[in-house]
């Protein structure tokens, strides 16, 4: 193998992989056993957990991979590891080709001289369907189909690429590798619109493709690759522990899934991995469960960034021309309707002519602009303003003109380092089609031009922004409308700043421009504040994601569509992203292209109220999507949605925190938390969010409008009832008693929207009803939030406690994350708060879990003012305080819905102290 391979994990800046948090680094001389013919590598995880076994044996080639005694993956297991680095079938110089005994240079590269080539023949007997099929516009300079289906010009401009990458002395190289998985379920290699599971391709269909193109809009349940390319995947199994690999190769690659059962073995998987170009680097993870394998990823791709809390609420968003008085405008009816709302967004439309970082100077004069910041800020809600990477060609242009500036200088060593844009195949500025018209791209790969970019979210340079600005990078695949497969061509060229100033070509980065952009834009939002202590997390939605995007931005899940399938499609999409270590992920609510109906609208967003990034989004073309512009039934179910995800923030935000520290996903598959039941292998109809709450999706629609069956329903519910699949798992991983559930909607459990454990049911809904279920066992922090109108105003709103006992009806326990929602304070000045709540045979407790001096000091004005315990069946006769020396008086006992309700008293969040030495009493409930 070639060492001047391109290795993206030494180019990126840390993006890709974290090594700071890989963990503890073998001294591998201590844990290996050298023999003649392999070598035996022996350790234990730190915890005990996990006994690793690695054999590496030296002919044939194989990696074997054992955890505690059993064999997870091979690689190599067939025999299918190769190289291929060729170079031309030509002599070269850098400008000209030897051609029929003469030196041509490239404009007289006539159709007549690429005759010549030997391939010519060949390719110019095939039928036009086959060179299309094999050999499309991503192979042609152009990127584009010719306008007649002649043979002849299609061969010749793929001759012509082909010299023009042969005459750039840049060797043509791949490689390919295999790997037996000892799984039968495999999930990951996003990012595709298809179910979570991921099917044999051998025999019946073209293998997973790895190319991150721009799809508008992309079908459900298709296997065409999307935005991203994340070339990851787990496999679980109930029988032996979960196993994943991460192959670190921005190139397009293909992976074909082959069905392989070896006798005596159980049933699994043959994975064969191509790929295009780059360093083969790839990862062997393994664990007992998969809570740790999504830990061990984090160790090494590195763990999200805890976000601001607004970017937890509802964003509102639509592609249409706009200006300040139009978004001051959204802001206004959004209050005088009554709808929570946090953020307002700005597509292309605001700026000048499609010229990023720049306001149109009319609709977004400086008067409307101090105007709207005021009254943005009043509301407690924030903005987010679109800046593409393709930056305008144009004289006019501050940030062309900057670049290009940057462009001409070189280093004192007479080096040319600033590469601020893309390059061609001649080392020229590429340029292309894209929303801004003729176009340039900026080089992410070059440290410089991140730099650069970086920059440009200066207050100063982004002149009318200001701290409630946050921002949302599109099109970085990169699209470019007239590129090949529509983005950059393969051929263009990457120069970096290092020493030599080496280029590397596109096609062996494509899959990480997205997260390089990512990078380069937190960093400016970081930045543009220059003071340290004033600087706030930034926020940044990416729609191309790579290993790493989760430290630095949000991910959506593209041009979606306004149906049913959507509704369903959307699930597998985001666990996938998850899966993967990308966990605050979304999908534009109704659907972003097309006219959705007020059913989908109620699917949608009763859905999408439990994606960890709740977004409203629509197409220019589609009908007006303000909540207070549709139907009653559409209008309601907003608002419930919404002011139920203010109702969880606490645990919602507690969630991330412990996906922060963790890198266990928000929005999590079945099988994550209870591994160990065959029964959720497959399932992608319901989910968990954290570790307490399972969401079954409306996803069939609306079965009937007459009320004659079942038991009546109200008027403004137009007589509709929706049917869901529920599942309820009985047993959980690691916990030996049995597992009850809650229907939250009434927080009883043995209802007739609950089903038996371990028994899937069909259970109808109404319109405004939910299927939500809270796992007993399970305490969750609720947010009396009052209806404000957004999330930001409830900083300081009380608190009740609700407690679902578990199957005994004797314990639960829940915890609390709080911080100041914005600031960098929590790890600067340890400004946070972590607390557990525990109610043990009629005991209410609550502890830190910080052992140093940690505390969020806005924490002691923040009051739980309501416990309620729900499955108590024994009636208690009196409930005493914390001290023990008197009763609280206004508590309420229903036998009937078996909840305790204790109310008249205002308990401090956490006391500064009491609260560190051990754990607090907050009440005791006492029976008959």
């Amino acid at each position: 193998m070639d060492p001047n391979r391109f290795r993206l994990s030494d180019h990126d800046f840390g993006a890709s992989v974290d090594p700071q948090s890989l963990g503890k680094q073998w001294d591998l001389s201590k844990v290996s056993i050298i023999l003649d013919d392999r070598v035996v590598i022996d350790s234990v995880s730190d915890d005990g957990e996990e006994n690793y076994e690695y054999t590496v044996t030296f002919e044939p080639f194989r990696i074997q991979q054992k955890v505690n005694g059993q064999v997870t993956m091979v690689l190599n297991k067939k025999d299918t590891l190769m190289f291929e680095d060729y170079q031309t079938f030509y002599q070269e110089k850098p400008t000209q080709l030897y051609i029929n005994g003469t030196w041509q240079t490239l404009t007289n590269l006539t159709d007549d001289i690429l005759a010549s080539d030997c391939f010519f023949p060949l390719l110019q007997s095939l039928p036009f369907t086959t060179l299309e099929r094999h050999f499309g516009p991503h192979f042609l300079g152009t990127g584009t189909f010719p306008q007649s289906k002649n043979p002849q010009t299609w061969v010749s401009d793929y001759i012509k690429t082909l010299k023009l990458e042969q005459q750039s002395n840049y060797a043509r190289t791949s490689f390919m590798f295999g790997i037996y998985m000892a799984h039968e379920h495999l999930y990951g290699l996003p990012e595709r619109a298809n179910k979570i599971t991921l099917n044999v391709t051998s025999g019946w269909q073209e293998p997973y493709r790895l190319y991150s193109v721009d799809k508008f809009p992309h079908n459900e349940w298709d296997n065409t690759g999307l935005y991203s390319g994340v070339p990851y995947v787990t496999g679980h199994s109930v029988e032996r522990p979960d196993a994943s690999v991460m192959v670190m190769t921005a190139a397009e690659t293909w992976v074909d899934i082959v069905d392989y059962s070896p006798p005596g073995k159980g049933p699994g998987r043959l994975l064969n991995f191509i790929t295009e170009g780059g360093q083969l680097e790839l990862f062997m993870l393994a664990a007992h469960s998969p809570k740790r394998i999504h830990k061990r990823l984090a160790m090494v791709t590195g763990f999200m960034r805890l976000p601001p809390l607004f970017s937890l609420g509802f964003h509102y968003s639509r592609w249409e021309k706009t200006s300040a008085r139009k978004i001051m405008e959204y802001n206004d009816k959004f209050e005088e309707n009554g709808f929570p709302l946090d953020v307002l967004w700005m597509d292309i439309a605001h700026t000048l002519d499609n010229q990023y970082f720049t306001f149109h100077p009319s609709e977004f004069n400086p008067r409307d602009l101090e105007e709207l910041r005021n009254i943005i800020n009043i509301s407690d809600r924030r903005l987010v303003a679109i800046t593409d990477p393709h930056i305008k060609k144009s004289q006019n242009y501050h940030v062309y003109n900057t670049g290009l500036e940057l462009e001409s200088h070189a280093d004192p060593d007479n080096v040319p380092r600033n590469s601020i844009f893309v390059k061609d195949q001649m080392l020229r500025t590429f340029s292309g089609n894209c929303w801004s018209g003729n176009s340039v791209w900026i080089d992410f790969l070059n440290q410089r031009a991140q730099n650069f970019w970086a920059l440009q979210y200066r207050y100063d340079l982004f002149k009318g922004t200001d701290r409630l600005f946050h921002i949302w990078i599109d099109m970085n695949e990169p699209s470019v409308f007239s590129g090949p497969e529509g983005t950059l061509p393969k051929t263009a060229r990457h120069v970096l700043d290092d020493s030599g100033a080496s280029i590397v070509m596109h096609r062996d980065v494509h899959n990480a421009y997205g997260l390089l952009m990512s990078k380069a834009t937190y960093q400016g939002v970081l930045e543009r504040e220059e003071e340290v202590e004033q600087r706030q997390r930034p926020f940044v939605l990416t729609r191309s994601a790579f290993f790493g995007t989760q430290k630095y931005a949000a991910k959506w899940t593209g041009d979606n569509r306004s149906n049913k399938d959507e509704v369903d499609n959307s699930i597998s999409m985001l666990l996938s992203l998850g899966i993967a270590g990308i966990p605050f992920v979304g999908a534009d609510i109704p659907g972003f292209y097309g006219n959705a109906s007020d059913e989908v609208m109620v699917m949608f967003y009763q859905l999408g109220g439990w994606y960890p990034f709740m977004r409203a989004h629509s197409h220019v073309e589609s009908t007006h999507r303000e909540p207070y512009l549709q139907s009653e039934l559409v209008k309601r179910t907003i608002k419930d949605t919404v002011y139920l995800r203010y109702e969880l923030m606490h645990y919602i935000y507690t969630t991330f925190y412990e996906a922060s520290v963790t890198g266990i996903p928000i929005m999590r598959s079945m099988w994550l938390e209870f591994p160990s039941d065959p029964e959720v292998i497959e399932m992608s109809d319901q989910f968990m969010f954290g570790g307490a709450i399972l969401v079954s999706a409306k996803i069939n629609g609306a079965l009937f409008s007459n009320n004659r069956y079942f038991f009546p329903v109200s008027e403004d519910d137009d007589g509709k009832w929706w049917s869901i699949d529920v599942y309820l798992p009985s047993t959980q991983h690691g916990i030996q008693k049995n597992i009850c559930w809650y229907y939250y909607a009434n927080k009883l459990r043995g209802t007739q929207n609950l089903p038996e454990n371990n028994f899937l049911k069909n259970i109808l809904l109404q319109n405004n009803e939910y299927g939500v279920y809270v796992k007993g066992g399970s305490i969750l922090p609720i947010k009396l939030h009052g209806n404000a109108q957004s999330i930001l105003r409830t900083a300081l709103a009380p608190i009740r406690l609700d407690i679902y006992l578990d199957y005994d009806r004797s314990y639960a326990e829940g915890v609390l994350y709080m911080d100041d929602g914005e600031s960098f304070k929590y790890e600067t000045n340890k400004e946070q708060s972590h607390i557990r709540y525990k109610y043990q045979n009629g005991n209410i407790t609550c502890e830190s879990l910080y052992t140093d001096d940690r505390y969020y000091p806005r924490a002691t004005d923040i009051f739980i003012v309501e416990i309620n315990v729900y499955g108590l069946e024994k009636t208690p006769y009196r409930v005493l305080t914390p001290s023990r020396k008197r009763a609280f008086r206004d508590f309420e006992y229903s036998k009937l819905k078996q909840t305790l309700t204790i109310k008249g008293f205002r308990l401090p969040l956490e006391s500064l102290k009491a609260i560190r030495s051990k754990p607090r009493r907050i009440a005791e409930v006492q029976f008959e």
